[in-house]
């Protein structure tokens, strides 16, 4: 699930280039590529950036408590 939502995450935001991310969220490239493929989950810290980079469109619950996310949407 976090996975799909990351991916979604720097599509919407960075026109799905990676290292535009990477460089948004002071990651390593390799990085985002392990968390779009779903090798790595999203950290808290990083679930934060990525809500401050979005502008609060991608809530840091969703990373860090998917299921909760999916709750509220059924």
């Amino acid at each position: 699930m976090s996975a799909i939502l990351f991916t979604e995450f720097v599509d919407t935001c960075f026109g799905g280039v990676r290292e535009r991310a990477a460089k948004a969220l002071e990651l390593d490239s390799s990085m985002v590529s392990y968390l779009c493929s779903g090798k790595r989950n999203v950290s808290p810290a990083v679930a934060l950036r990525i809500e401050q980079v979005s502008g609060g469109k991608f809530a840091k619950e969703a990373f860090i408590w998917p299921e909760a996310a999916t709750d509220k949407a059924a």
